[in-house]
């Protein structure tokens, strides 16, 4: 599992420190398990069987030692591990109780078919170590079997989790690539649809009138020996063309900024703005400009105003306020245009990110920071700020 992984919801940004934590549990539950058995043997055992159930006891910590560096051959230090603790049970009877971590380290090592037999081959020997012992009773059959129920019904319970944790990324990766896939196919299209558009503009203005002119032109120099009155002429008329393709040129430049600024200034659009938004939501919208030191271009103008008239927008729709100001202002360095608003407010640290569903927030960001500026966004439960900032050219 990747570090990435703990960053999708649900389940999977728990599952790598739970199986840790299982995993310690597990290790410290055999070790403390093992010491109890050689402790409390029975008093007048024999030298020779303690030391035995102690070797046999060091075994069991070795091959599961070896299993938590290697799963190589799991059967083969996972049976050494077995019969160590077959040996220890013969020698001490209370090694039946290490019955419990070996059914969750069965399970977990050798997969559902080979770890519930491994589990009933354990239960089986654990049941008849109290026959041999000569305490068989209920409790000797039903303690081992409850043990390994509970090891069986957590171990899938936690595969279950796993699987199905495992099934959500894939399927949320999935989810990322086609939105990739989606939004670079839109951006695309919607590039291709304006290229379309400008290709058609300069077909019907600006190439129809070099075509003009280039006829004009060369009927002139035709002309020019046998009817100089003629040729003057349709010089002049090409100077006519080409004065009014000039003119759709800056027609269709002026076209891409918007139509608020023709014959207009920012701090008059922005006085509109404030006036429209007044009588249309009953939103008290104010406009300030405070000291402006140097002019805007054309395209910071531009930036700015939909800037204003998407955080407006905004303000009008969901903040539920009463008064709005806009305030434009420069220092030494930066402009800034500032919408404040004494509504609910919104979570700042989510708007505008990517998948929060703030696209005017988003759009606004991506807008300033292709002009080199930057937003700033306040907000708390009595109002919200919104600030676009440009540097100074």
């Amino acid at each position: 599992m990747s570090s990435a992984d703990t960053r999708l919801p649900g389940h999977t940004a728990v599952l790598l420190p739970l199986s840790r934590w299982l995993s310690w549990g597990l290790t410290s539950l055999l070790v403390a398990l093992v010491v109890f058995a050689v402790l409390v043997m029975p008093a007048g055992t024999s030298t020779s069987a303690r030391l035995g159930a102690a070797l046999a006891g060091a075994g069991i910590l070795a091959a599961f030692a070896v299993g938590l560096v290697s799963r190589r051959w799991p059967w083969l230090w996972l049976g050494a591990l077995l019969v160590c603790w077959v040996a220890m049970v013969m020698l001490s009877p209370q090694a039946v109780f290490i019955a419990f971590p070996l059914f969750f380290l069965e399970l977990h090592v050798l997969g559902r078919v080979g770890g519930l037999l491994a589990v009933i081959g354990t239960w089986a020997v654990s049941v008849s170590m109290f026959v041999t012992g000569g305490t068989f009773n209920l409790g000797a059959v039903l303690g081992p079997w409850l043990g390994a129920v509970v090891a069986v019904v957590t171990v899938w319970s936690f595969e279950g989790v796993q699987r199905e944790s495992e099934r959500r990324r894939v399927l949320l990766e999935e989810l990322e690539r086609t939105r990739a896939e989606l939004l670079t196919s839109e951006r695309h299209a919607g590039q291709l649809e304006e290229r379309e558009r400008l290709a058609a503009e300069i077909h019907d203005t600006l190439a129809q009138g070099f075509t003009g002119i280039q006829l004009l032109l060369g009927s002139a120099e035709r002309l020019l020996d046998r009817d100089p009155a003629q040729a003057a002429t349709l010089v002049h008329q090409a100077r006519q063309t080409a004065a009014q393709n000039l003119q759709d040129a800056r027609n269709l430049v002026a076209a891409m900024a918007p139509v608020e600024l023709e014959q207009s200034t920012l701090t008059d659009a922005l006085g509109r703005l404030a006036n429209a938004t007044r009588a249309r939501t009953g939103v008290d919208t104010e406009l300030l400009v405070q000291d402006l030191r140097r002019p805007l271009s054309v395209e910071d103008q531009a930036v700015l105003l939909r800037v204003a008239q998407s955080a407006i927008a905004n303000v009008a729709q969901h903040s539920r306020a009463k008064h709005a100001t806009l305030r434009l202002s420069q220092d030494d360095s930066d402009t800034s245009l500032t919408i404040s608003d004494d509504g609910i407010g919104f979570d700042t640290a989510t708007a505008g990110a990517e998948g929060s569903g703030s696209f005017g927030l988003g759009l606004m960001r991506r807008r300033l920071q292709k002009a080199g500026g930057r937003l700033e966004l306040e907000s708390d439960g009595s109002g919200s700020v919104v600030r676009a900032i440009l540097p100074g050219r």
